[in-house]
This record gives C-alpha cells, sequence and structure tokens, in this order.
C-alpha cells in the first residue's frame, strides 16, 4: 500500500513540477485530450490565498512522500499520529482537487487534462490511504 501510494505521489509530483516549471518559464504546456491547459492554469482561479495551485500540488505530493516513508520508520508511540496526519493531508488534497475541477467543470468551462490527471492522483492517493490505514485512523476517530 506504501508504495503504491509513493508512486501516485511521484507521479503527481512531476505533474506539479511540470505546470510550475513551464507557468514559471511562460512555455505552454503540453495539454493532452485536447484541454485548455494553458487557459486554466493562468487563470484567476488557479491560485487559494495568493498561493498557485501548483506550488500547493508540489507541497502536498513531498509532504505525502514523506509522511508514508515516516510511517515505515516512525518510532510506534508516533505512528497514529503519522497516520492520522496523512489521512488528513490526502483528505484534504482531495477536497482541494475536488474544488479545482468544479471550477474547471463549473465556473471557467474549461478544463486542463494535467489537472484532472492531479485530482484522479489525489483521489486514489486519499482512497488508498484511508483503506490502508483504516485500522490506525478508525479508533483515533472514535468510529
Amino acid at each position: 500500500m506504501a508504495f503504491s501510494i509513493i508512486l501516485l505521489a511521484l507521479a503527481g509530483l512531476c505533474l506539479s513540477v511540470y505546470i510550475y516549471r513551464n507557468k514559471r518559464k511562460n512555455k505552454p504546456l503540453i495539454c493532452p485530450l485536447h484541454g485548455s491547459c494553458d487557459f486554466v492554469v493562468h487563470s484567476k482561479y488557479s491560485s487559494i490565498f495568493g498561493f498557485p495551485a501548483e506550488e500547493l500540488g508540489i507541497f502536498y505530493y513531498v509532504a505525502i512522500i514523506l509522511l508514508v516513508l515516516d510511517t515505515i520508520v516512525v518510532p510506534f508511540g508516533f505512528y497514529g499520529l503519522t497516520v492520522f496526519v496523512l489521512v488528513t493531508l490526502s483528505a484534504s488534497g482531495f477536497l482541494m482537487s475536488l474544488y479545482f475541477t468544479w471550477i474547471q467543470l463549473g465556473v471557467i468551462k474549461k478544463w486542463c487534462s494535467l489537472c484532472i490527471g492531479s485530482a484522479l492522483i489525489c483521489a486514489i492517493i486519499f482512497i488508498l490511504s484511508l483503506y490502508g490505514f483504516w485500522p490506525v485512523v478508525g479508533p483515533l476517530l472514535n468510529l
């Protein structure tokens, strides 16, 4: 489970870095499936509280990788806290990706296939983190 989450986070990190680098250099994005990636990533909706989505994505994916690696080596007394932070962060990433997907499809009516790919990665990471770590998170939430 941990290996799958790390691989997905690495893929998401590559997408976020690709968008970040090209956006900073004003280079056009290669947007598969005839999307409008350049329009979407340069729109006024491409940031939250002044933080560009691609930078948040870089932070998110690096944090997920570090947290998953931490679950492998963390002392047992901190394992529950590490898992709780991991699942909470993955839930936050999933909710943010839902928000950005809604903005693309419902507000600006253009979509970025790279961004949709990142949203799918966030969703899968969230599902895997819930599934893989539920025995630890469930009792923490008293469920």
